[in-house]
């Protein structure tokens, strides 16, 4: 079936889902990688992710990041690129979508 032809699926996993308190959860990124690799050869995918925020809080290395005054949005912008590149380096990727955005607005 050509890809135009196909539904499609969003998926959107939360910080929780994606990221830990070192940053992203590679072990899950890995697991949800595999299993979207599985399921995009019956649909076209779009994946939502989270875990910019809580990648920057991790480099960061704070508790209480309120204490340093770092925003979300700084975190985010400190942990995006992370994040993604934790995402392209997972096994198993989501070689066919090869894109992605961000936007911390």
């Amino acid at each position: 079936m050509k890809d135009f032809e196909r539904e499609t699926l969003v998926v959107k996993f939360g910080s929780s889902s994606v990221a830990n308190q070192q940053g992203m959860d590679m072990e899950r990124l890995g697991l949800y990688a595999a299993h979207l690799a599985e399921v995009s050869q019956q649909y076209n995918l779009v994946v939502v992710t989270s875990g910019s925020v809580a990648v920057g809080q991790a480099m960061w290395g704070e508790s209480d990041r309120r204490e340093h005054m770092l925003s979300d949005r700084s975190a985010a912008m400190m942990g995006s690129a992370r994040a993604v590149t934790a995402w392209a380096a997972s096994p198993g990727y989501l070689r066919s979508v090869g894109r992605s955005a961000t936007d911390h607005t």
